[in-house]
């Protein structure tokens, strides 16, 4: 099989995600700047790359109609996963900035369910969120989120940002009670996802790592990966589990916003919300944090300073050093598999699964 090249078919490709069978689906940017879908297909000497017209999803058919409504600016076709999901960012004329999240139908019930329940314990801890304007049976729209991505401001709103973050988390990452003080449901009323389900995820991605090959690794480098991986598996699973708490699962700092005038932070993307380990979501960030040092997105100062409210939040949650480690390696294989099949950033990765690691 062959591997996503990093340009095909007129796009510059930034992000792929496997999807069996040597395809993976595609987002890149053409020539006008347009962001386009697709899907490649890797297997034998015909490999190539499909674009799908702008804005355009067979399995995503209400796609088009959104960025066609008219407003006082063109609509922004801002994520496109083929067959996926795509969000798109409307100006309306009186009703302002609107976010439109297009999902395959039967999906968006339980965004929704999610998104709300998430945006009212955030709200109640004195964040920012989201709020729900419409659900369909394709699609959740909301308003905007007042703020700032955390990367684009100075130091100083940085680190105020992070120490709200650490002053907040530990109010929502804690187990949901019946009858609570602040109305929060049963935990009967959410999903699980216990350190079986996170190795589960760990796995998966080396499978897709090792069936798609897109880092083309040495047999040894493989071998010491996957080692890695039964390791971290291991340390999961049999290591002394904590109480399972209110979890956002794909928590990073680009689900986070600042508003420097409010000092108020901002929480995005519920979709994944679960019950969890309190390690899951802090060794996220963290790991995460490491990669944008990595990448040579955020400065030295920023990643200390981070780092270090981050690790307060754990202090503050309960967080066992050995969970919070057991919960970091399974991250970083799991962004080994992740950013595997991102052209512009495969070289980091192809650094992460070497002895070194993250």
């Amino acid at each position: 099989m062959s591997a996503v090249p990093a340009s095909a078919a007129g796009i510059s490709v930034r992000r792929a995600w496997p999807a069996g069978h040597g395809r993976q689906t595609v987002e890149g940017y053409d020539a006008a700047g347009r962001l386009r879908a697709g899907v490649w297909d890797g297997e034998g000497p015909g490999a190539r790359l499909e674009v799908y017209p702008y804005g355009h999803d067979p399995k995503l058919p209400g796609l088009a109609g959104v960025l066609a409504a008219g407003g006082p600016q063109p609509a922004e076709l801002l994520v496109h996963r083929a067959g996926r999901r795509a969000v798109v960012r409307v100006h309306g004329a009186e009703a302002g900035e609107r976010y439109v999240k297009l999902l395959r139908p039967g999906k968006a019930d339980r965004v929704a369910e999610a998104s709300a329940r998430w945006g009212e314990l955030v709200r109640a801890a004195g964040g920012a969120s989201a709020a729900l304007v419409e659900v369909g049976a394709d699609r959740v729209v909301f308003d905007a989120v007042p703020g700032q991505s955390l990367r684009s401001l100075p130091l100083r709103s940085w680190r105020a940002a992070w120490a709200q973050f650490a002053r907040l988390w530990p109010r929502l990452a804690v187990v949901p009670t019946a009858g609570a003080s602040d109305g929060t449901e049963a935990a009967a009323a959410w999903e699980r996802h216990n350190a079986h389900s996170e190795a589960e995820v760990v796995m998966a991605w080396l499978k897709r790592l090792q069936e798609d090959d897109p880092l083309a690794l040495d047999p040894e480098t493989a071998g010491r990966l996957h080692e890695r991986a039964r390791t971290a598996v291991r340390e999961l699973v049999e290591g002394v589990p904590q109480s399972l708490v209110r979890a956002h699962r794909d928590l990073h700092d680009e689900q986070l916003l600042y508003d420097p005038a409010a000092g108020r932070l901002g929480f995005l993307d519920f979709d994944t919300a679960a019950l969890a380990e309190p390690a899951l979501d802090l060794a996220n960030l963290w790991v995460h944090l490491d990669l944008r040092r990595a990448q040579d997105l955020i400065s030295g100062p920023m990643h200390v300073s981070a780092r270090a409210q981050v690790r307060r939040a754990a202090v503050r949650c309960g967080v066992t050093a050995q969970r919070f480690e057991a919960y970091a390696e399974a991250t970083r294989l799991r962004l080994v598999g992740v950013y595997g099949f991102r052209p512009p950033w495969r070289s980091l990765a192809r650094s992460w699964a070497g002895p070194a690691g993250l």
